[in-house]
């Protein structure tokens, strides 16, 4: 009777610890699996949308004095432009003006090919000095009439964009004063508007 007592406590022990570790790897796979015990997902980087920002363009009235012409003959006249040069309205009417020598019409002749304007326009004590390149002075080739208008249209294109602060302008070249730019105006000193150029006929 005690060996069969012995063996039966000894089946007994093996199914005990067989269903031990069942239990045991069940608990492990549950909690690795399920539970994820010990496990720690990678964190995964936030997402980052980037939104371009729209492109702005502001656009700025200027005005130019360019010649005109009606029943009585030629004049300098105003004249309003829309632009997008950067910069001050000094800065962008006196550029569109210098940019009319590419153009047609009655003013395609009034600023002396391929002039430049080679540096922001200054203004102190209401002088403005706009610093033109050499082509202002090596391309002219009109008289008096000429000389008159195209000095007269930057001065009055500067003093009308200036919202007051302008009252004469000093013409450079290449950063220096020259006597003339046709022989006919003296440009050592500041140019103020003739109101005189604006009336029709004067260019006659």
């Amino acid at each position: 009777m005690s060996k069969r007592k012995k063996k039966s406590s000894g089946f007994g022990l093996f199914v005990v610890g067989t269903l031990l570790v069942v239990g045991v790897a069940f608990a492990a796979y549950y909690g690795i699996s399920v539970l994820h015990w010990g496990v720690t997902p990678p964190k995964q980087k936030p997402r980052v949308t980037i939104t371009p920002k729209p492109v702005v363009t502001t656009q700025q009235t200027i005005y130019l004095y360019l010649i005109k012409r009606d029943k009585r003959g030629f004049h300098l006249g105003r004249t309003p432009v829309a632009t997008k040069e950067t910069g001050s309205a000094l800065d962008a009417a006196l550029t569109a003006l210098l940019a009319t020598n590419k153009q047609g019409g009655l003013s395609a002749g009034l600023i002396p090919e391929g002039t430049k304007l080679l540096s922001p326009v200054q203004v102190k004590h209401g002088v403005a000095t706009a610093n033109l390149s050499q082509e202002f002075v090596d391309n002219f080739s009109g008289g008096t009439e000429q000389e008159a208008a195209t000095v007269n249209s930057i001065a009055h294109t500067l003093v009308s964009n200036s919202s007051g602060k302008v009252h004469s302008v000093q013409i450079l070249v290449e950063g220096k004063k020259v006597e003339s730019l046709g022989g006919h105006f003296v440009l050592t000193d500041p140019v103020s508007a003739d109101s005189a150029i604006l009336r029709p006929g004067s260019l006659n």
